[in-house]
């Protein structure tokens, strides 16, 4: 075969794994039915692939290699379910059933990686175990049992400082089943676990002494801490972790949540991981030094400064991505070729995807091949646009954009989100980020050799750093710096890089690139503004018990409660919000101190635009408007007096008035306040509707629900079903439970629904 059919047959083999985006198989619980369905789809795929190519002209093969393509397209896909992570049958995760009963455990095994802070102050690494017991009363209540697999562990922070990698440790704790993303763009933390092979979480409470390992064995761990002490001790904090994190990445370092989230929501994200910037920086600072060699002693020095630093960064995808291409450029120096940058950047992709398929999902290496093709195509036409500035400027604004417009729809897609003056920030920011770059590099290989030397080298990237966080947090607090789009569909972004394609390949769409960019516009924006501004929707999320309730009224959005700290604001409100694109709240409600605390109301508005905020110091607003009122909505408090509007010590009651459904929205019930919700139903005339209530599902307000008799109950939890489960309710329709079946959505196109239900790609 010649070179295009090798090609050819790549591009297929690629197309093959992008097609194991259309299942996703709960490894846990994959069935028959889904692996039936998938085989049918690759041969339904194929055969459509077959006739369809084979009747235009531009694809005109031989059958030897059409059935050479159709083979390889069905084999991607199984290939990478043979590839696909599955735990053994001793594998830890399958010690759920007698740890919950038994409570503490105690595990035996080895660290895997460097332990590193997570969010909330502990410390988190991966753990390879080979032995499990339980633990009750302080005691081994049986012999340990042999098992393999790996854990995802988390450690207080004292106790896990002084962990290293390849360390034999016994650590007592509570393992847990991680558990599927119980709201809409909620991260899935469980397919994330799955991802690196792991089943299982283990809350670890302490290390059980052990006389092995007292000394560390050597790793590249010990270099990277000692490259990154030395740049903190010369820098300080955080700008001393901030240049070890553009240096070797944000996942070999601790840096502080704040900068992190800074260089994040600014569109900077690129500079804090490794990737093929830094290895195209490293590679052109070793051609400069060793431009007088001779071709062969360039040749292993440049390899030899590729391998140390993939080593020192992980082997993450994009690193090795960018060493095979740099690889190819110092081959054929030495040899006295040329390199096709194409060529060489679709060879890198089919050897990584060979070596490992699952990485044809690894966000790192999409943006890395896609920012790489940018600069590849995109950067001549734009220099050749940009020819009337000088040559330096031109690049510095070319090359940022040619990679954002390869990058950004992927990023939209994944995050649902668009950093405003992301092309702007990284055309100002981009002299700083090289002159850091290449001095956190200079100081880091000082730092090997001398450690005080390498500070002092560190120290004088100071101000650049510092000019850099500037910058950026410049560009954060401008208005608008930061967009939620909501959810774009998977066919939108086909239509994006196939617009984007045309431009590239066809002269006569390039002429008419305006077009395609205002159908770009048009394919992101109309959906997102129609959806906004008609949508009618309800939705009760699960958020640790407490009765958060967003409304999305044609425009206006309420939100009922915030939870009692910042993590519900960051792990669950947030993430709906900007999958719904919404950008600010038009009415926070507080519903009692129970649920809710001036730090979750403060967090979210940091984030997003919070107009009103009702709570108890200002709630002689919704007294003298008496209701909170949107286009389809009415929000009225149940006063359980004449002169208060407290009903319960702790708890408060809202009643939510749609044109179909009257929602009681009840807190801390009880049958003192029974009577007064009673005659206010009456009052106002809101027993003509069928009435939803949302209640927390505790087993002393079953009975106040009972005589309620609502047509819908949505609880919070299950704890009702523990104890008089039989307790009957004739007159209820349905009941959903949040604990059990996620998210709970209403709206009156489509009536009820539970996120687990739309998840339909996960097996039953």
């Amino acid at each position: 075969m010649n070179r295009d059919s090798w090609i050819i047959l790549g591009w297929t083999y690629v197309l093959g794994l992008v097609t194991t985006g259309l299942f996703y198989f709960d490894y846990l619980e994959v069935s028959n039915i889904n692996k039936t369905i998938f085989i049918f789809c690759l041969c339904l795929i194929s055969t459509l692939l077959y006739l369809t190519s084979a009747r235009l002209k531009y694809f005109k093969f031989k059958k030897s290699l059409y059935l050479l393509m159709i083979g390889v397209f069905i084999f991607a896909p199984i290939y990478f379910q043979l590839r696909t992570p599955k735990p053994q049958a001793n594998d830890i995760s399958y010690q759920f059933a007698d740890s919950v009963n038994q409570g503490l455990v105690l595990v035996q095994g080895t660290v895997i990686n460097e332990p590193r802070i997570t969010a909330n102050g502990n410390m988190k690494f991966w753990f390879k175990t080979n032995q499990f017991a339980k633990i009750k009363s302080s005691k081994i209540t049986d012999s340990a049992k042999q098992v393999s697999g790996k854990l995802y562990v988390t450690l207080p922070l004292l106790e896990g400082k002084n962990i290293y990698p390849k360390q034999s440790l016994e650590i007592q704790g509570f393992i847990y089943k991680p558990k599927s993303p119980q709201n809409p763009g909620q991260f899935n933390f469980k397919k994330y676990l799955q991802s690196y092979g792991c089943f299982a979480g283990f809350k670890g409470l302490k290390i059980i002494p052990n006389s092995s390992n007292r000394n560390p064995k050597w790793g590249w761990w010990q270099i990277r801490k000692r490259i990154i002490r030395a740049q903190v001790r010369g820098l300080g904090s955080p700008i001393g972790q901030l240049v070890s994190s553009i240096v070797l990445g944000r996942r070999a370092v601790d840096l502080p949540q704040d900068i992190r989230d800074l260089f994040i929501t600014t569109g900077l994200a690129h500079i804090l991981a490794a990737s093929g910037f830094h290895v195209s920086l490293l590679l052109g600072m070793v051609l400069r030094l060793t431009s007088s060699l001779q071709p062969k002693i360039k040749l292993w020095i440049g390899l030899s400064c590729l391998l140390l630093y993939s080593f020192l960064t992980g082997f993450s995808p994009s690193v090795i991505r960018a060493v095979l291409m740099g690889s190819g450029v110092l081959i054929a120096l030495c040899i006295g070729g040329k390199v096709k940058p194409l060529g060489s950047l679709f060879l890198s992709l089919i050897i990584i995807l060979l070596v490992n398929p699952l990485w044809i999902w690894n966000l790192g290496l999409q943006l890395s091949f896609l920012a790489t093709l940018g600069l590849i195509v995109s950067v001549p036409a734009l220099e050749e646009k940009l020819d009337w500035m000088p040559p330096l400027l031109a690049t510095t604004i070319s090359v940022p954009i040619a990679a954002s417009i390869w990058t950004l729809p992927l990023i939209i897609f994944t995050f649902n989100t668009i950093a405003s003056y992301s092309i702007l920030v990284n055309i100002v920011s981009m002299p700083l980020v090289t002159f850091v770059s290449l001095g956190g590099m200079v100081s880091s290989f000082i730092s090997l050799i001398s450690p005080s030397v390498g500070s002092f080298c560190a120290s004088l990237l100071y101000y650049p750093c510092l000019y850099l966080i500037k910058v950026t947090q410049f560009f954060s607090n401008l208005p608008g710096s930061n967009i939620s789009i909501g959810r774009v569909s998977f066919l939108v972004i086909i239509i994006i890089y196939g617009s984007i394609c045309l431009i590239w390949l066809n002269s006569r769409w390039r002429k008419r690139r305006n077009i395609l960019l205002f159908l770009i516009i048009t394919v992101i924006i109309v959906p997102v503004i129609y959806s906004n501004y008609n949508l009618f929707q309800i939705t009760v999320l699960a958020a640790n018990k407490a009765p958060i309730i967003v409304i999305q009224d044609q425009g206006q959005t309420i939100l009922i409660n915030s939870g009692k700290n910042s993590n519900t604001v960051k792990y669950k409100i947030i993430p709906f919000l900007t999958s719904q694109g919404i950008n600010k709240i038009d009415y926070g409600i507080a519903l009692g101190k129970k649920h809710n605390s001036s730090d979750s109301w403060s967090y979210l508005q940091e984030k997003i635009t919070v107009q009103d905020l009702i709570n108890e110091n200002n709630k002689r607003v919704l007294l003298k408007n008496k209701v909170i009122k949107t286009d389809l909505t009415e929000i009225r408090e149940i006063p359980s007096s004449q002169s208060e509007m407290e009903v319960g010590e702790q708890g408060k009651i809202l009643v939510l008035k749609t044109n179909k459904y009257n929602w009681l929205i009840a807190d801390n019930l009880n049958k003192n306040n029974l009577v007064s919700i009673e005659n206010y139903i009456e009052d106002n005339n809101l027993d003509t509707g069928s009435l939803v209530v949302v209640w927390s599902g505790n087993q002393s307000e079953l009975k106040w629900l009972n005589e309620l008799k609502p047509d819908v109950e949505i609880a919070l939890s299950s704890r009702f079903q523990d104890q008089n489960s039989t307790i009957a309710r004739p007159n209820l329709d349905m009941t959903y439970i949040i604990e059990e079946e996620g998210a709970v959505t209403w709206n009156p196109k489509v009536g009820f629904n539970t996120h687990f239900q739309s998840r339909e790609y996960e097996a039953n």
